[in-house]
């Protein structure tokens, strides 16, 4: 695959992600205040950190397409695979606020349970699925480093 197909198709994986997530974050945010469910807006919250993941991803896709120069000779290909582990560590803490929160909903708080945040909760699982499926296949499609564990580094 050359250089122009792989940009196009990296373009293509981010700007699924990104368009996607603004899509559930605006979605949750809405239905959220019309049904006055906290725990909606939490998640359109939440949404959007993914966005924010998404974009980071993105600028560190294009950083890692530069080519080499004095200070980077051998290119800029290890940069998708720190921002990887940017994400993860974002994901991280992300992951661990919402677990604390779960806890606190389930075991320290009483309140009825909200349906209408279960529904969404459904849907954003499959639309996330749906989502996550087509940029893996991308990452595989274009050999990001993020994708197959291992770093751009020259051969021999």
């Amino acid at each position: 695959m050359d250089e122009s197909e792989r940009m196009k198709l990296g373009r293509r994986a981010a700007y699924v992600g990104i368009g996607g997530n603004i899509f559930l974050t605006a979605f949750n945010f809405t239905v959220g205040l019309s049904s006055g469910s906290v725990a909606l807006v939490a998640e359109a919250a939440h949404t959007l950190s993914d966005v924010l993941t998404s974009v980071i991803t993105y600028i560190g896709f294009r950083v890692g397409q530069r080519p080499p120069d004095k200070q980077h000779p051998y290119g800029h290909g290890r940069a998708e695979a720190l921002v990887g582990l940017v994400v993860v560590v974002f994901l991280g803490i992300v992951s661990y606020e919402i677990i604390s929160e779960a806890y606190r909903k389930l075991f320290i708080e009483t309140a009825p349970p909200d349906y209408t945040a279960a529904v969404m909760a459904g849907v954003g699982v499959i639309a996330n699925i749906v989502m996550t499926m087509y940029i893996m296949r991308m990452g595989k499609r274009i050999n990001s480093p993020r994708h197959h564990g291992r770093c751009a580094a020259p051969e021999g």
